[in-house]
């Protein structure tokens, strides 16, 4: 499992990418969590507009969208690859 987030204002340092991979660990063992009780419900990014939303079902395209693990990650990806600048 793989996420895609990029670091708007970053160059090739680290920044605040070990925090959010934090986060995705966390995410991914809660996603698991809750699909071994038949909760099956991840999320999709946007690469492109940084929207997120409930996979549900629907295709994710592997060039426009990310796999976030579940809804709390997904905000922090959201903030994180707006620099902070997420709508909610």
């Amino acid at each position: 499992m793989w996420c895609f987030a990029f670091e708007p204002n970053s160059g090739h340092e680290v920044g605040q990418a070990a925090v959010l991979g934090r986060d995705f660990l966390r995410g991914v063992t809660a996603w698991r969590s809750s699909s071994a009780t038949g909760g099956d419900i991840s999320w999709l990014g946007n690469l492109a507009d940084h929207e997120i939303y409930a996979k549900s079902g629907q295709a994710a395209s592997n060039k426009t969208t990310t796999w976030l693990p579940e809804e709390a990650f997904a905000k922090a990806w959201q903030t994180f690859t707006t620099g902070g600048k997420s709508g909610e």
